[in-house]
């Protein structure tokens, strides 16, 4: 049957009163289930011919497209934006995100104003830089000299240095194009084929393994960060699966002590010390595991370490009576009691639209038989 939806106005005056404030966010409301019928998902093909102008003026943003927009002249946009004190690309699409760009300001000058007196971005931000190949470099092997006493052992590194904000203007971010005539290698612009490099001391794999496992990192991703963090002793090597080749090296699990090879408690054992602890969920697990209080025979990550020796969820292994959201349901509130309650909270924490839900149900203040995804849990079949 073909569906009745309200009148274009009435449609227009209840989702102004969403605060929706942009297309996605439309989309995301009408994925939640909280929808009425009769206001329809696509407004612009109901409502074509019958009063539909802009997604703008539907959601009630006032917002135009880029196209229809008048913009300052560039001279008048520049000395605004240079009033702000950004320095670099990052901070200007920061601030275009922020909310507190005019809209007379575009968030892509390059293109607006793209004959109209656009040099770079550095010119329009302020910031007086210039682009590489008008800069005045170092000499290369001053350069090289300056790189190599910062200890980067790859083109990786020299790439997370560079982004960093820490390397001096006059040290190109392309030393490749930069350096052309004097360009060998990266191992030879970072130092790394120099004697000193090569024999650098690392303390034994035991000792190095004994340091990493007090930090309780949980993956090879979680190491990768550590390396990068600048907090890594330069005695214990980033790549320590080439460096402790044939000197003990197993594995990344092994050497992070996330349960593969450690003689840990059984599982009946740690469950009983971790629910003395009182921890309400995963996050909290995860912050006294790095509070260096966690005794070393307690995993990092339990759920695989245990997995087929007695692991079944997180609720169970921290004693919080929370329960995998798959057989959870036969535990929730009715949907009338829950529909009740949400309308209270709504009202008590002044919940308006579906973004203030979402934040609402990640802040811990949610019933723990109340769903955080009600439009999944009370489908039309649980309803009933």
């Amino acid at each position: 049957m073909k569906k009745e939806f309200r009148s274009f106005e009435d449609a227009k005056k209840f989702v102004a009163s969403l605060n929706l404030e942009s297309q996605k966010e439309w989309t995301e409301y009408c994925k939640s289930g909280n929808k009425p019928d009769d206001i329809p998902a696509k407004p612009q093909n109901t409502y074509k011919n019958k009063g539909w102008i802009s997604w703008g003026e539907f959601l009630g943003t006032g917002r135009v497209a880029n196209f229809n927009k008048q913009f300052r002249p560039y001279s008048d946009a520049k000395k605004f934006v240079a009033s702000l004190n950004l320095e670099s690309q990052k901070e200007w699409t920061e601030y275009c995100k922020s909310g507190n760009k005019p809209d007379d300001i575009p968030a892509k000058p390059q293109n607006t104003y793209k004959n109209k007196g656009w040099i770079s971005l550095g010119e329009f931000l302020g910031t007086g830089r210039i682009a590489d190949q008008n800069k005045q470099f170092r000499p290369y092997s001053d350069a090289k000299k300056f790189v190599a006493s910062l200890n980067l052992e790859s083109y990786k590194e020299w790439t997370e240095y560079r982004k960093s904000g820490n390397k001096p203007e006059n040290i190109p971010a392309s030393p490749v194009s930069s350096y052309k005539k004097e360009w060998t290698s990266w191992m030879d612009f970072l130092g790394t084929d120099t004697p000193s490099s090569r024999n650098r001391k690392y303390i034994t794999f035991e000792e190095a393994k004994k340091f990493v496992q007090t930090l309780n990192l949980e993956s090879g991703k979680e190491w990768i960060a550590y390396c990068k963090s600048g907090n890594k002793p330069n005695d214990i090597p980033s790549n320590p699966n080439q460096k402790y080749k044939n000197k003990g090296w197993i594995s990344m699990g092994d050497w992070l002590g996330t349960g593969r090879t450690k003689n840990f408690r059984s599982f009946k054992e740690a469950k009983k010390f971790v629910q003395t602890l009182n921890l309400e969920s995963i996050e909290a697990w995860k912050e006294y595991c790095k509070s260096g209080d966690k005794p070393l025979d307690i995993p990092v990550a339990p759920h695989s370490t245990y997995k087929n020796k007695g692991w079944t969820t997180w609720g169970y292994f921290l004693g919080n009576g929370n329960i995998a959201t798959q057989v959870q349901h036969l535990q929730w509130a009715s949907f009338k009691d829950a529909k009740k309650v949400i309308h209270e909270l709504a009202q008590k924490y002044n919940l308006k639209n579906y973004n203030d839900w979402q934040d609402f149900a990640k802040s811990g203040k949610l019933p723990k038989n109340i769903p955080t995804n009600p439009s999944k849990i009370y489908s039309k079949k649980r309803k009933k």
